[in-house]
């Protein structure tokens, strides 16, 4: 795992793993930005923004992180989707 702070833009990049394929990037319900693998669903990233009124506040939590479904309905919700 890597993390790098932005502190101009008080912004903390995290890097999970290295991606192996093309990655998208979608906003999570705790409003971090997270950075997912296409192909397979798995989160490698995170941006979380205004980062340090977050530690303000002693702790943050991306649900999405915990939740065992996620890969899979991710999976099954792009492959509905038409490619553009």
């Amino acid at each position: 795992m890597t993390l790098e702070y932005d502190d101009l833009a008080d912004v903390m990049h995290i890097s999970f793993a290295d991606p192996e394929s093309v990655c998208t990037y979608i906003e999570s319900a705790s409003g971090a930005i997270l950075r997912v693998e296409l192909a397979t669903g798995q989160i490698v990233g995170a941006r979380i923004l205004g980062f340090s009124r977050v530690m303000e506040q002693g702790c943050y939590d991306i649900p999405e992180m915990n939740d065992p479904n996620f890969r899979s309905e991710w999976i099954a919700r792009h492959r509905q989707q038409p490619h553009k």
